[in-house]
């Protein structure tokens, strides 16, 4: 590849350098020019127009990376180098357009990023389906014949055996998902790979009933995460399953499988995944060169943590290592806690500690630092605009309309950092983990319904819009929660007829203490349905 007077190659074998120069065209005199800018979770719209004040030349994003988000901690450096850092981190390249550079990212990366991901998700259903598959192996016979076979002694020299497939399904609620799956159509299946939850609730005897199968045919659904169908009594067992395609988490019997619970469980590329293009320029980026005295500094004191309950992001770490060290770093940047480094003496020693805390990525040229968050080709597509959390944000004390506003905002995907406890407020997100369901339904309410429903008043299900009665559903069947009283057969008219919602103020204990809460509550009376605890006073 050949180099421009600034270095660093677009990655997939560009002709262009990141400044968009070949070896033999003429070198622009402005950028050289030194700059400081001090820059954190900026969107790189904003990024590049505040660069471009002290650049005294004009600098643009294209319209499709402008939400990124980026940290730029930089004194007295090239503008040059500024932005050729800023291109290697998103993998990208200016081009020059007159007097102006304008940033993008190749269709070639773009591409290979997808083909990756692509790749990824594959894995992930492959390694769901596996889960699944030994639940319908042994839901293939009778639940009794199943009790049966495992009271017989174990032969250790049984030749394939179908005892580790009846262990597997021997709680009544595993076999019954065994036998929802077996039960399920085509399109059925369509749908729980899309991400509905699919649920079914029905009496299955413990071993010694003579009852051979249960009574339920087939599962259902809600328009969006499922519903309830069969017989329900003081016995009914509900059994539920769902994928979610965003993460590829599976959830089984409402609790999750293997990697769930965590944003990013997949921080590096790796397996057969490791070979593709995209994930061999990713990892072939992670280097380092420790060649710069001020990487060789002391650390002392800790990083600002301004986010609720002492967290902190990437750009509150670096920006404190490069308040001690002068060390230029340049950074992408995310809504999303770090585990703050308490190891290693000097600046590089606590760099390295940082990386390997948050599997991160990290490159270091002539003392010059680049860091990317691990898995950020799915991060980015969880990151919500920063203008979002400016009315939350406000105030130290949010009222439930801010929660419920911000809930209606962000996307599935944008939820998922705070439903799983990774994402950053600088308010107490807690609402938001425990209630985001109930809080989205409360959000699309009109005003008025808002008044009602904070008066104690129900509201019918019946009187509600269309988008509020498809949130409302969702809420009933999301694990998050709490049921009471005797499943609900939505199928049943009589039960659609008589939903409503209803909230009230209450307490609920919270981190070992009774605190103020607001209980949200879906379903047919007080006592039966699904209830949602607020934590808001």
């Amino acid at each position: 590849m050949r180099r421009g007077w600034l270095g660093l190659a677009l990655l997939l074998g560009a002709t262009h350098t990141a400044l968009g120069q070949t070896a033999d065209s003429p070198k622009d005199e402005r950028l050289a020019k030194l700059v400081t800018a001090r820059l954190k979770m900026v969107p790189l719209k904003q990024a590049v127009k505040d660069l471009s004040k002290d650049a005294g030349f004009t600098l643009e994003a294209a319209t499709v990376i402008w939400p990124l988000k980026v940290t730029i901690l930089v004194k007295d450096q090239p503008i040059g180098t500024v932005m050729d850092r800023v291109a290697g981190v998103f993998h990208g390249e200016w081009k020059r357009d007159g007097d102006l550079y304008r940033l993008s990212i190749p269709s070639e990366w773009r591409n290979s990023e997808s083909a990756f991901v692509e790749a990824e998700n594959k894995e992930r259903r492959r390694e769901a389906e596996e889960a699944i598959e030994p639940l319908m192996a042994g839901a293939a016979v009778p639940y009794q014949q199943v009790m049966d076979e495992l009271k017989k002694p174990v032969d250790p020299k049984a030749k394939n055996s179908k005892r580790p497939l009846y262990e597997k399904v021997s709680a009544p609620e595993n076999y019954l998902l065994g036998y929802m799956f077996r039960r399920m159509t085509q399109a059925q299946w369509q749908q729980f790979w899309g991400g509905r939850t699919m649920s079914t609730v029905d009496f299955l005897p413990a071993d010694d009933s003579a009852s051979k199968q249960p009574a339920t045919t087939a599962p259902t659904r809600t328009r969006r995460n499922g519903t309830t169908s069969g017989a329900a009594g003081p016995k009914a067992i509900r059994a539920t399953a769902s994928y979610d395609p965003l993460t590829g988490h599976l959830a089984l019997n409402e609790a999750n499988i293997g990697t769930a619970g965590r944003l990013i469980d997949r921080p590096y590329p790796s397996g057969e995944l490791a070979k593709l293009p995209f994930a061999k320029e990713v990892l072939e980026w992670n280097r380092g060169e420790e060649d710069s005295t001020e990487l060789g500094k002391p650390v002392n004191g800790s990083p600002k943590r301004p986010y609720f309950g002492g967290q902190a992001s990437a750009a509150d770490v670096l920006e404190w290592l490069h308040d001690q060290s002068g060390v230029p770093i340049v950074a992408d940047a995310f809504r999303t806690y770090v585990n703050v480094p308490n190891s290693g003496a000097t600046i590089s020693a606590r760099l390295n500690s940082f990386k390997q805390a948050n599997n991160g990525f990290m490159r270091i040229d002539k003392g010059f630092v680049s860091f990317r968050y691990g898995g950020f080709w799915r991060l980015k597509t969880m990151e919500a605009p920063e203008e979002y959390f400016a009315a939350i944000e406000k105030s130290a004390t949010p009222k439930l309309d801010d929660y419920a506003d911000l809930a209606l905002k962000l996307s599935d995907l944008q939820v998922l950092p705070f439903r799983v406890g990774a994402g950053l407020l600088k308010v107490d997100p807690e609402p938001l983990r425990t209630a985001l369901p109930a809080l989205r339904f409360y959000g699309s309410l009109s005003s008025g319904q808002r008044r009602t429903a904070s008066a104690g008043q129900p509201l019918q299900f019946g009187a509600l819009s269309v988008g509020s009665r498809e949130l409302f559903l969702y809420a009933m069947e999301d694990p998050s929660g709490q049921r009471a009283g005797r499943p609900l057969n939505l199928q049943d008219p009589s039960v659609a007829q008589s939903l409503g919602f209803l909230m009230t103020s209450t307490t609920a204990p919270r981190g070992g203490v009774v605190s103020a809460a607001i209980s949200m509550l879906f379903g047919t009376r007080p006592g039966e349905g699904v209830r949602y605890m607020v934590p808001i006073g």
